[in-house]
């Protein structure tokens, strides 16, 4: 999906999507992404772009050696 998709999307909507998929896979519990994006109120389409731009923003680990 195109930058235009979802574009009329706060970020702050965003974050609260990206934040509850991250919360359930880390504490592995089983959810469906349907019912999240629908939770929220965006298109299936718009929610795995969101899902995907935030994994592309990742930040690099510039302190490898500080790791725990």
């Amino acid at each position: 999906m195109s930058k235009s998709g979802i574009c009329n999307i706060t970020t702050p909507k965003k974050a609260r999507i990206r934040g509850a998929a991250d919360f359930n896979d880390a504490y592995g519990i089983p959810y469906y992404h349907t019912n999240l994006f629908k939770f929220y109120g965006v298109f299936k389409q718009q929610g795995w772009a969101i899902l995907k731009e935030g994994m592309e923003k990742e930040v690099p680990n510039v302190f490898p050696e500080m790791a725990l």
